[in-house]
């Protein structure tokens, strides 16, 4: 899920050296993926010092660009799952290879949906993306009934096709950035 990670950066320590941090979290998301229940943690937190590297992200957090030798240029690190600071390198790797593993099931599983499940599925994920906020003010997050059988009917090539982007790079960064600023009241 696309919501998941924050990274935060480059915050500058001096000399050549930036401090990123890469937040993921909601890895187990059980009410929308029940086989996630499986996956080594909930949240994870990594902590880079690099030191020769340059780091950039735009409004979506996971286009994150790292430039430079980010193998040598790695100084320092700190990694904690769910809270809990990982020090050693093998519970980094076991966590490593049960992520890959499992998030590789998920891609079968849901490249395999037919398209109407498909939809499904993307309504619990849109859903889900407000479920801190609904758990706080004590209300379901879960998509009512009404919800799920709004797109009946409808293809993913339908819905895309609503919000018609411009085909102009400037015009289409106009688009995005209109949808996606909070100060401005806009929807397709």
């Amino acid at each position: 899920m696309d919501k998941s990670i924050e990274n935060y950066g480059p915050y500058q320590l001096g000399g050549n050296r930036i401090l990123v941090i890469r937040d993921v979290k909601f890895l187990k998301p059980i009410d929308i993926w029940p086989q996630s229940a499986e996956v080594a943690a909930d949240n994870l937190v990594s902590y880079s010092i690099y030191e020769g590297v340059s780091f950039s992200c735009d409004l979506i957090p996971c286009h994150s660009i790292l430039t430079g030798d980010t193998i040598n240029g790695l100084k320092q690190w700190r990694l904690e799952k769910d809270g809990n600071e990982v020090t050693s390198l093998e519970e980094v790797k076991k966590i490593s290879e049960n992520l890959a593993k499992k998030s590789s099931e998920q891609w079968v599983e849901l490249t395999g949906l037919p398209e109407t499940k498909l939809i499904e599925k993307a309504v619990w994920v849109r859903c889900f993306v407000y479920k801190t906020l609904c758990d706080a003010a004590g209300i379901d997050w879960k998509p009512t009934k009404e919800l799920l059988e709004a797109p009946e009917g409808k293809t993913l090539a339908q819905g895309y096709a609503t919000w018609k982007p411009p085909e102009n790079e400037k015009e289409a960064k106009k688009y995005w950035r209109r949808i996606d600023d909070p100060r401005i009241d806009f929807y397709p």
